[in-house]
């Protein structure tokens, strides 16, 4: 047992100036605290700020009690994607990152699209035809969830595309 004592005393004097080094730094944090050296929290942008979309998920993630994490739990969208919609630095997300997010959150994917300038929003005068396709058209096709995702980006960059034209000429 003696052999191990060398080793036990490195093992101690190793920990004592970690604990040391930690001191110094706690030390050295307080006293910018008190100075008033340390920075401030962040601040929370704005509504404005945040845009029409980011302002609509904070709020509604914040009237479900979700934390951020949370929201990625349910969405599949990962929390730091979903802060940068929530803050304004993303405008415009993917269709596919919506339809995503419309889930976790229960929301109208129509509406989010609607926010992040995909589609047009609508006025309650314009006639939808959901629908109108015949249902043989796509009766015979089988789609995974893949790639039924990806036909819905596609009709609704289909409507994009529309919409721009409809304004431009």
């Amino acid at each position: 047992m003696r052999g191990g004592c060398p080793l036990l005393l490195k093992v101690l004097s190793a920990l004592v100036e970690v604990c040391k080094e930690n001191l110094t730094r706690l030390i050295d944090l307080a006293d910018q605290l008190v100075s008033g050296q340390m920075p401030s929290p962040p601040i929370q942008p704005t509504a404005s700020q945040r845009g029409a979309l980011g302002s609509y998920l904070w709020d509604t993630r914040n009237a479900l009690g979700m934390s951020l994490r949370e929201a990625e739990d349910a969405s599949g969208v990962s929390n730091a994607y979903i802060n940068q919609i929530e803050t304004g630095r993303i405008k415009s997300p993917s269709p596919a990152i919506l339809q995503k997010i419309a889930t976790g959150y229960k929301a109208p994917y129509q509406h989010l699209m609607e926010l992040a300038g995909h589609l047009k929003a609508t006025t309650g005068n314009e006639t939808k035809r959901r629908g109108a396709l015949p249902t043989s058209t796509l009766a015979d096709v089988e789609l995974t969830r893949e790639e039924e995702e990806k036909v819905r980006e596609y009709i609704a960059f289909l409507k994009m595309k529309n919409r721009r034209t409809d304004e431009n000429g």
